[in-house]
C-alpha cells in the first residue's frame, strides 16, 4: 500500500524526521509514502523562505532514498493556492515534486476551519462551510495540483449536527464533478480526530464515481509515524464496494495504479 499524505517535522505541526518515517515504514505494511509537508499560502508568502525549507526537505528525502530500500516520494501540501496562484505556481515549477496536494484550511473572515471546534453556533458553521466550499471550488478551477485532499476537513471539528455538511451536497457534487472533468484525484483522507467519518467519506467517493471520477489516493495525513497507513485496509474494502478496481499514487506527478 502507498500513503500519499505524510507530514514530517518540517511541517509546523509535524513531529518526526524524514529518517524516522523511513525507518518506521516496515512496521506499517506501507510500501512507500509521500512526504507532503505544509505550505500554507495564506500565511507563507516569501518565496525565498519557502524555497529554503523545501530544498532542505528534498535533500533529506534524497539522502534517505540513497541509503534505504524504501523509495520515499517528494510532495507538498499547498494550502489555499487559489489565494496566491502566482506564488503557488512558482513553487511548483521550482521543484521536481512527485505529488502536489491541494487543500483549504482557512476561509476569509474566520481563519482556520479547525476553530469550529471552539463553539456550537449553527449559523456560524453554515457561514464557514459556505466559504469553505467556495474556496475549494476556486482551488479546483485553478487546477494546478494533482490531488484534492480532505474535502471533509471541517467535519473533523464540527461539534454537533455534522450532517449540516450535507446541506451543501449540491456544492460538493459540483466540486467533485469539476475534479473528475480535470482528471484529478480525490484523496480518501483517514485522519479523523477521534470521529468516525466513514459516512462522509463514502458519500463523497460515491458522488465522485457517479460524476466520472477515476483517481483515488489514500492519505493518512499522519503527523506522527504511528498514524501512517491508518485505516487503509478498511478504506480499500470500501473503495472496492464502490466499484473502484484500483487506487493511485503519484510519481513525477503521474498517477500509478495499484490494483485493489
Amino acid at each position: 500500500m502507498y500513503d500519499s499524505h505524510v507530514h514530517s517535522e518540517n511541517s509546523k505541526d509535524g513531529h518526526d524526521s524524514v529518517q524516522k518515517i523511513a525507518d518506521y515504514l516496515p512496521h506499517t505494511g506501507i510500501v512507500s509514502c509521500a512526504i507532503t509537508d505544509h505550505c500554507e499560502l495564506v500565511k507563507e508568502t516569501q518565496f525565498d523562505v519557502i524555497e529554503e525549507r523545501f530544498k532542505k526537505i528534498e535533500s533529506e528525502i534524497n539522502k534517505v532514498n540513497k541509503t534505504e530500500k524504501y523509495n520515499l516520494m517528494f510532495g507538498i501540501e499547498l494550502g489555499s493556492a487559489q489565494m496566491n496562484a502566482a506564488l503557488a505556481e512558482k513553487i511548483i515549477n521550482s521543484f521536481n515534486f512527485d505529488v502536489v496536494l491541494g487543500s483549504v484550511h482557512s476561509v476569509p473572515d474566520f481563519d482556520d476551519v479547525y476553530k469550529l471546534r471552539e463553539g456550537n453556533d449553527i449559523q456560524l458553521i453554515r457561514s464557514v462551510l459556505k466559504n469553505y466550499f467556495d474556496e475549494i471550488k476556486k482551488l479546483v478551477i485553478w487546477n494546478k495540483f494533482d490531488v484534492l485532499t480532505h474535502l471533509w476537513y471541517p467535519v473533523r471539528y464540527i461539534n454537533l449536527q455534522e450532517q449540516i455538511f450535507f446541506e451543501f451536497k449540491t456544492e460538493i457534487e459540483e466540486i467533485l464533478s469539476l475534479l473528475a472533468q480535470n482528471n484529478k484525484a480525490l484523496e480518501v483522507n483517514t485522519k479523523a480526530s477521534g470521529k468516525d467519518l466513514t459516512q462522509f467519506i463514502l458519500t463523497c467517493v460515491q458522488l465522485f464515481a457517479q460524476n466520472g471520477g477515476k483517481f483515488i489516493t489514500l492519505g493518512s495525513d499522519a503527523h506522527y509515524v504511528e498514524d501512517i497507513g491508518y485505516d487503509f485496509n478498511r478504506m480499500i474494502k470500501m473503495l472496492h464496494n464502490c466499484g473502484f478496481k484500483y487506487y493511485v499514487y503519484y510519481k513525477n506527478r503521474e498517477p500509478i495504479t495499484v490494483q485493489i
